[in-house]
């Protein structure tokens, strides 16, 4: 299968099948709107929580080929998916028209994916080609020039322009989209916003006072919590009561308070 003629939105949507993990679903369609919307039909009819995760524009291939020979026989072919259908479709179609048969051959310098303007000028003397990359003007004064040098005085006029597509540049449309899905996707991975620890009033604790702490090297304590509230009793009765700071624990994604030190 070769490349699109016509450029082309491909489109990939992602869905969470039951226990399963996630699935892609993709589309291609030069509408990119239209590509959009059949991967996350796709994507819905078997999977879940569904959204569009890519997006790549294909510029597609335009080829074009013209072949002669020493009979003035000429044939172009533009718009082929690819450079060998351009350049035999080109010989195949000379030879037809040609008087001497297996004299046709492409002309390298004019098989291109370029977008190019071709445009064929007739005389009593023959036919004559210009050719342009700029535009269908500069390929017709072009066409027109070689056929006077050739032409002997005779009147020359132009017979036909064709245009070779070449590469297709992304439409408005698919930049839109893609800027869409990139915004999303930003959203989708960035952390969670972390939950704000709720503030509870600390009960009232008998004993409250700091001095009755023991004194020494070693301390033995218990404590008793409750968001962050603390009662540490010690060895001797003594009760004090602390306030100790939540720590994020990020792996379960929620505050976790610790146990004060005696």
């Amino acid at each position: 299968m070769g490349r699109p003629l016509h450029g082309t939105a491909v489109v990939i949507a992602m869905g969470t099948k039951k226990k399963a993990d996630d699935s892609a679903y993709w589309a291609a369609d030069p509408d990119a709107d239209k590509a959009a919307s059949s991967a996350l039909t796709d994507c819905r009819h078997s999977a879940r929580d569904c959204r569009l995760t890519y997006a790549t524009w294909d510029s597609g291939y335009s080829w074009a080929a013209v072949a002669s020979n020493q009979d003035d026989a000429v044939y172009l072919v533009i718009n082929a998916n690819t450079r060998d259908e351009a350049i035999n479709g080109a010989i195949r179609g000379c030879e037809e028209n040609a008087a001497a048969k297996g004299k046709c051959e492409a002309a390298a310098d004019l098989v291109t994916s370029n977008r190019a303007w071709f445009a064929f000028s007739r005389s009593a003397s023959g036919t004559r080609l210009g050719v342009s990359e700029v535009s269908e003007t500069e390929a017709t004064q072009r066409a027109l020039e070689f056929c006077r040098k050739g032409s002997k005085g005779a009147a020359c006029q132009i017979a036909e322009v064709q245009m070779n597509r070449g590469l297709m540049l992304a439409p408005d449309s698919f930049t839109a989209l893609k800027a869409r899905i990139t915004r999303g996707n930003a959203q989708r991975s960035a952390p969670a916003n972390k939950p704000v620890p709720e503030k509870v009033a600390a009960a009232p604790v008998p004993n409250g006072n700091a001095e009755c702490r023991p004194k020494g090297a070693t301390l033995r304590c218990t404590s008793q919590c409750s968001n962050g509230n603390c009662v540490v009793t010690y060895e001797n009765g003594c009760k004090i009561r602390v306030q100790v700071q939540p720590r994020f624990d990020s792996f379960n994604n929620r505050w976790d308070y610790p146990a004060p030190g005696c």
